[in-house]
């Protein structure tokens, strides 16, 4: 219940607030001392919710040996719950698990492995340090904590290798 004003009402349902079951829309009434209103607006709930299930396992293998630069399979284990989830994505991410830049690749959920082949060369960013696997659906893609993280480990030769041997 909120008081009169006489202008619009904004009223702000705070996140992860319980919705009663069978509750399918938010209904808002008028109220004065003469009575209620008879019938009221409503509009229909949309629940959002991103997935929460995370991807069954993920692995890479760095098979470029150029220092920040990266080859290999990347291989995705679908979640063993996939009722929320319509796609998953691979992203590169900063030490504080914030996803860089776009993601790398992405499929659609079904299989149980996806993989997929980056070629010889491809450049590591800056700050990348893991390699994160996350789920998706229309509501957005799930948070790290959420998904699948690896150590990126960038494997590559010695810039400066031995002269001599003593």
């Amino acid at each position: 219940v909120a008081p009169s004003t006489g202008s619009d009402v904004t009223f702000i349902v705070a996140a992860d607030t319980p919705i009663p079951f069978g509750v399918t829309h938010l209904l808002v009434r008028s109220q004065s001392v003469d009575g209620d209103m008879a019938s009221g607006i409503s509009v229909l709930l949309d629940d959002r919710v991103i997935p929460v299930s995370p991807p069954g396992a993920l692995q890479f293998d760095d098979l470029d040996i150029d220092r920040d630069e990266l080859g290999g399979t990347i291989t995705v284990t679908g979640a063993s719950d996939e009722s929320d989830i319509t796609y998953y994505a691979v992203f590169f991410g900063n030490a504080y698990y914030v996803k860089i830049g776009s993601a790398i690749t992405s499929w659609a959920q079904g299989p149980s492995v996806l993989s997929y082949s980056i070629a010889n060369g491809y450049p590591r960013p800056a700050d990348a340090v893991y390699l994160m696997a996350l789920a998706g659906n229309d509501d957005g893609v799930a948070l790290p904590a959420n998904g699948r993280i690896i150590a990126l480990v960038d494997h590559a030769v010695p810039l400066n290798p031995p002269v001599s041997i003593a």
